[in-house]
C-alpha cells in the first residue's frame, strides 16, 4: 500500500505532499528529488505513525535541502555547443568540433571537445564525463596525499553520482564522485578531508566535528560554499 501524507514545513515554505511507499527495504528513507519531490521508502510493516514521526524528526533537513533547491535550482546538463560546463569552479562554454581523436581541452574560457561525431549526444556525454574522471582521478589523488598522513589503509575509487559528493564504507572503501573536479579546490579538499576522516569516525559525530576542526579549521565555511554551488548532477 502507498499513500501520501501532507506534510507542514517551518513558515514561509507552507505545506507539501510527501509520498510515502511500502517496501521490502528494513528501515525508513527520506528522499528530496531535485524536482522539490519529498519521498519516503519504508519497510511494509511500518506503521503510518512512525512514518510521520519520521518525517517530524527530519523536518529542519527535508527543508533546508527545498529551501536550497529554491535558491540554486539545479542545472540541466547539456551536450552542444554553447552549453556551460565547470572545472575547478571555473565556467567554460562548450565548444564540439569534428576530429579523429575523441578529447577535451580548455582554452580560456572554452572547453574545446573533439569527436568523430559531433551530432551524436549521447557520445559527447560519454567522451565529457570520462574526461571528468580522468581530471577528478588526476586532481584528487595529487590533493589526498596533504590530507592523509597517519590514517588506517584505505582504497580509492571514482563515481559518477547524482546525489552525493563522495562516501566512505566501514571497509575503508573511500567513492569520489567524478563530479567533484567541477568544484573550486577548496570545496573539493573539504569533500577530500570529509571522508578521509570518516575512515576514523563513521558518523558525523562530536568526535568527527573535532577532528574536523584540528584538520581544516575553516570547514564549515567551506561547506557552506559548497552547498551554494548550483547542483551540476
Amino acid at each position: 500500500m502507498n499513500m501520501t501524507i501532507c506534510l507542514e514545513l517551518p513558515h514561509p515554505m507552507g505545506t507539501i505532499d510527501v509520498d510515502v511507499l511500502f517496501d521490502s527495504r528494513k528501515r525508513i528513507t527520506i528522499r528530496v528529488h531535485p524536482d522539490k519531490r519529498v519521498t519516503v521508502h519504508a519497510p511494509v510493516s511500518t506503521g503510518i505513525r512512525r512514518v510521520e514521526a519520521a518525517l517530524e524528526s527530519r523536518l529542519g533537513w527535508i527543508a533546508g535541502h527545498l529551501r536550497a533547491l529554491t535558491e540554486n535550482p539545479p542545472i540541466r546538463q547539456l551536450y552542444h555547443d554553447g552549453s556551460t560546463h565547470y572545472h575547478l569552479g571555473n565556467r567554460y562554454r562548450l565548444m564540439i568540433q569534428r576530429g579523429n581523436r575523441s578529447g577535451v581541452l580548455l582554452k580560456e574560457d572554452v572547453m574545446i571537445l573533439t569527436t568523430r561525431a559531433p551530432g551524436n549526444r549521447e557520445r559527447v556525454r560519454d567522451i565529457l564525463r570520462r574526461w571528468y574522471r580522468e581530471q577528478a582521478e588526476s586532481v584528487i589523488r595529487d590533493r589526498i596525499p596533504e590530507w592523509r598522513v597517519g590514517l588506517p589503509a584505505h582504497e580509492i575509487r571514482y563515481r559518477w553520482m547524482r546525489r552525493r559528493w563522495g562516501s566512505c564504507s566501514r571497509r575503508g572503501v573511500i567513492v569520489f564522485n567524478t563530479q567533484l573536479v567541477k568544484a573550486p579546490v577548496e570545496y573539493l579538499d573539504f569533500v577530500v578531508v570529509h571522508e578521509l576522516l570518516h575512515l576514523l569516525h563513521h558518523n558525523h559525530g562530536v568526535d568527527f566535528r573535532k577532528a574536523l576542526d584540528n584538520v581544516m579549521p575553516d570547514w564549515r565555511a567551506r561547506r557552506r560554499g559548497l552547498k551554494k554551488l548550483p547542483l551540476m548532477l
